[in-house]
């Protein structure tokens, strides 16, 4: 459990400090990605603030407080896919129709799946019974979090190839084109850690379970999430120099 408390604060600190810094630069450039990239980065951090809080705290806290975390938890869990989804159309196609389609629908999943699991859940956490496992609502809610992961990744993947053909030859920074992809392989595994979380939950057993396939689960995230938006939004300057001298051995650039 040390193990998973570690990595979870380590992606608390990393997606803060991330977040943060991007909201300050959309706060000078107005532009959507940045302002999409801060806002779900933030909100992912306060959501794992709050399920810490729950995991760690539940049972000594007053059960009108413990649903007060719980629905704050659902809100900034909302907010985080919102604002990732705003990353998204912003950065690969803000005039999209069909991607700010794709935006409402997944946002409009996600605060409908919310709301049913707070109205769904209330009187079992006002009156400390037990929690029933695998209820719709949570699979849905689930599901449409690993979508807009999903959907980030495949947007990401797809522009870094593209990227990749123009730095063989010599039109892109292999930098950038880097950075591309270890978002894009990032939000893929995130994607796919949540969906193998939801398979544990289907059968029964939670993310504070006594469970070392979920402890291994969480872990994972909880380091994806540290180290892929810190290498991409604020590497540092060894890894920037790593990347540099890779392009310059391969030739071509590649990323």
């Amino acid at each position: 459990m040390l193990v998973v408390l570690l990595s979870t604060v380590l992606s608390v600190l990393a997606c803060s400090y991330v977040g943060l810094r991007m909201l300050s630069l959309a706060r000078r450039t107005g532009k959507l990605p940045e302002l999409g990239m801060g806002l779900g980065l933030s909100a992912f951090a306060l959501t794992q603030v709050s399920r810490l809080v729950l995991g760690g705290l539940g049972d000594r806290l007053d059960p009108e407080l413990m649903l007060g975390v719980y629905v704050f938890m659902q809100v900034v869990y909302l907010l985080s896919q919102f604002g990732l989804c705003l990353f998204t159309v912003g950065a690969f196609g803000s005039r999209s129709h069909w991607r700010w389609a794709l935006v409402v629908a997944l946002v409009a999943l996600g605060a409908l799946s919310r709301t049913m699991m707070v109205q769904a859940w209330a009187p079992l956490l006002l009156s400390g019974a037990p929690i029933q496992i695998a209820q719709f609502w949570d699979m849905a809610s689930v599901a449409s979090f690993a979508l807009a992961f999903g959907w980030m990744a495949v947007e990401s993947l797809h522009y870094h190839g593209l990227l990749r053909r123009r730095l063989a030859l010599g039109l892109a920074d292999p930098v950038v084109v880097n950075r591309f992809f270890v978002w894009g392989a990032g939000a893929a595994t995130t994607s796919i850690l949540v969906l193998l979380l939801l398979g544990l939950y289907l059968q029964g057993i939670t993310l504070m379970g006594d469970s070392l396939a979920a402890s291994v689960l969480v872990t994972l995230s909880g380091v994806v999430m540290a180290v892929v938006p810190w290498l991409t939004f604020a590497p540092p300057s060894a890894y920037l120099r790593f990347v540099q001298r890779r392009a310059e051995r391969s030739g071509i650039g590649q990323a």
